[in-house]
């Protein structure tokens, strides 16, 4: 593998394969808040990488840093691959041609950037050598549409990591390891468009460093790992605007159930939410006179804490829990769960009086696991992909 060491930007040749185009599916899955997808993202994975070793809950920190351009690994060249990819969109009149423009001016201006870094602990880390297929390492950065998580885990499509890219003026992240016996993995990751660079067309999806670094000495300080578990880093960070206010409320709605259970706890910036004020945050960032509104979590907090329990054993989801709370001035709604702790969908039901209710699934056999969307909002029986009456016909029962 000595003869493919790329330690600069490597962007496979195209060799007759399909082009890439601006509008990359992994990436505009997600509309609307970026943020809120952000937090849903990046946070199941984090809780789904809990080291079973470790003590304590997966601990998710997410800080906003400014490093001048040239603290960016070998700048020139990725200045030069913006303007190659600048230069073949517009020859096609391809709709990114003015975001590339405006990355290579960024960095031609020298001006600081921001990084937003995504960092986990209590984790398992990037497990896995290069081409371990079954590694942590390689689903995160060497495929795509393809998730391979156990069925206790969330998400079964493997798309979520395009989250990690949506906010990137870039499109560019890199990923900084520890895992193991304190070893280490360095690398990162571009997903740009097909360019002709160097006389040769290329694939718009490319690498800092391939094979990816694995001596920790040879990892730029700005990214380097002290403690075992992994750090993202969104180059050229454009979500700033209230961010921390937009991630805080994202990880409370979302979040709320694995954080009051101890799975969780999340730092932004200086600002800690864990299980002993999960309460009290909630109550600050969301207000009793907007409780009709879906999105607001008290009513569901209130059903969880104080509601009725009604308990089942189910053939298909094996045991289920629904928790019901009757206030008149609640939404006649139910969030609903699986076993990872976040919100999967939140349902409107007809009644004549006011209530919320949180329904909780282990989900023995993931038949909801598969049932998500790619952006894990709803269970539906027409998502998974499958021939077999038999597991369509479970799929219908659930």
């Amino acid at each position: 593998m000595n003869d493919l060491t790329h330690t600069s930007y490597y962007f496979p040749p195209l060799n007759g394969g399909e082009e890439m185009g601006f509008h990359d599916s992994l990436i505009y899955n997600f509309t609307g808040e970026i943020l809120y997808h952000l937090a849903r993202e990046s946070i199941q994975n984090i809780v789904d990488a809990k080291d079973p070793k470790a003590d304590g809950p997966a601990i998710a920190k997410f800080k906003l840093t400014r490093i001048p351009t040239g603290s960016i690994p070998d700048v020139n060249k990725l200045k030069e691959i913006f303007s190659a990819c600048w230069r073949y969109e517009k020859s096609g009149n391809g709709e990114g041609t003015e975001f590339f423009k405006q990355a290579h001016d960024l960095i031609n201006d020298k001006k600081p950037i921001y990084i937003l870094e995504i960092g986990d602990y209590n984790t398992t880390g990037l497990y896995g050598d290069e081409d371990d297929r079954t590694g942590a390492y390689y689903k995160l950065m060497r495929i795509s549409g393809s998730c391979n998580k156990d069925k206790n885990k969330g998400g079964s499509y493997g798309l979520g990591k395009g989250a990690y890219f949506r906010p990137s003026l870039f499109r560019t992240i890199f990923v900084s390891s520890i895992w193991g016996n304190n070893q280490s993995v360095f690398q990162g990751k571009l997903r740009l468009v097909s360019h002709n660079l160097d006389g040769e067309l290329k694939q718009g999806i490319g690498f800092f460093a391939y094979p990816s670094i694995r001596n920790p000495k040879s990892i730029p300080e700005t990214f380097r790992r002290t403690e075992k578990g992994t750090s993202i880093f969104i180059i050229g960070f454009e979500e700033t605007r209230d961010w921390k206010r937009k991630m805080t409320e994202s990880v409370l709605r979302y979040f709320w159930l694995a954080i009051l259970e101890g799975e969780l706890e999340v730092q932004i910036e200086d600002s800690v939410i864990n299980s002993q004020n999960i309460d009290e945050a909630i109550k600050d960032h969301f207000k009793e006179e907007k409780i009709f509104h879906k999105d607001n979590p008290i009513p569901y907090y209130n059903a969880y804490m104080e509601g009725q329990i009604i308990s089942k054993k189910l053939k298909t989801l094996g045991n289920v829990e629904l928790r019901v709370f009757l206030q008149k001035d609640f939404p006649r709604r139910i969030e609903y769960f699986r076993n990872t702790g976040m919100v999967i969908q939140n349902k409107s039901h007809q009644s004549g009086k006011g209530f919320a209710g949180v329904f909780i699934c282990n989900d023995v056999r993931g038949l909801l696991r598969k049932m998500e969307d790619p952006t894990h909002s709803k269970w539906s029986k027409d998502v998974p992909i499958t021939t077999d009456p038999d597991e369509k016909r479970l799929y219908t029962e659930a």
